[in-house]
């Protein structure tokens, strides 16, 4: 296992992922037509989205995420009033994360805010997933991309966020604070 920095585009939010390793870690890219409009209200898309309007997330717990320097610098939006946590910077409008809820012990960090240079791409396993193909924008030449989310990707995730709820690791959070509130207002975009 090895920490990996964060850190946004302009330095002003940094921090470390801890204890990452392919088992602890699922690496995906997304090509949902929500990702591809959070990296369009972000403006950008050339530096988020890959050439098919995939986002390359690492998906952990939250546990994991140590934000040391910055954190009034993030900020969080909603495409719809129920709609997963987008969280960003404001100073130069980095990605972060998705998250769920305060409750539920997943963070999908965003290959943006990353800094792994260095690391081994071994510690940071292979992209596992390409899910949401359907909203891709062409098609990706890889030899295996969902339509939705497979099985076989619930079959992966589903016993390791067991676990991470049943050892608590939703807290801490660098999102959230103690009440379950996110720890900026989210801004719910308009249809």
């Amino acid at each position: 296992m090895v920490d990996v920095v964060l850190k946004c585009r302009c330095g002003a939010v940094q921090g470390m992922a801890r204890d990452v390793s392919a088992r602890s870690v699922t690496r995906a890219v997304c090509y949902c037509d929500d990702c591809q409009a959070f990296a369009c209200y972000l403006g950008r898309e050339t530096t988020i989205l890959d050439e098919y309007g995939g986002t390359e997330v690492f998906q952990m717990t939250p546990a994991q995420i140590d934000i040391r320097r910055g954190t009034q610098q993030l900020r969080c939006v909603r495409l719809t009033a129920g709609g997963m946590y987008r969280w960003y910077t404001a100073c130069c409008h980095t990605p972060v994360a998705n998250t769920v809820s305060a409750r539920l012990p997943f963070v999908a960090v965003i290959h943006a805010f990353m800094d792994a240079t260095g690391v081994p791409d071994n510690h940071l396993g292979p992209v596992r997933f390409r899910v949401q193909g359907r909203h891709a924008r062409g098609t990706p030449p890889y030899r295996t991309v969902y339509k939705g989310f497979p099985a076989r990707m619930l079959l992966r995730v589903l016993p390791r966020l067991l676990l991470a709820i049943l050892r608590r690791q939703h807290r801490p959070t660098p999102f959230f604070d103690a009440t379950g509130r996110p720890v900026v207002t989210p801004h719910v975009l308009a249809a």
